[in-house]
């Protein structure tokens, strides 16, 4: 299942934020990230839909231009500098990886964590 389809799917939350951009919502994902969800292309070849607010090209654009100034950096401070949760900031991440304007270049796993 693309995450476009699971994002599409999910059942309501109550009272919580939304996932992607951490707005107050009771989805789990608000209408306006549905909707650019929804016309972001899920896999090679897909073309976008019309983008019908430029808010998220400005943020894409600010992503770029923070990590073109700043070089490589961490989700969590790239969030810091954004204003915006860091798995709101990591969902942005992973769509302009995917769509091929920036490169993850590495990952690490938390270690687990030991009984005592």
């Amino acid at each position: 299942m693309h995450v476009r389809e699971f994002a599409m799917s999910r059942a309501p939350a109550s009272d919580e934020a939304c996932v992607v951009c951490d707005q107050p919502s009771a989805d789990l994902i608000c209408g306006e990230c549905r909707a650019f969800i929804a016309a972001r292309p899920s896999g090679p070849g897909e073309v976008a839909a019309p983008a019908t607010d430029g808010w998220w090209d400005e943020l894409d654009d600010e992503i770029l231009t923070i990590l073109g100034s700043s070089g490589p950096m961490d989700p969590a401070d790239l969030a810091m500098k954004l204003g915006m949760s860091t798995d709101a900031v990591c969902s942005c991440l992973s769509l302009l990886s995917t769509s091929g304007r920036i490169r993850i270049l590495s990952v690490g796993a938390n270690a687990p964590e030991r009984a005592a």
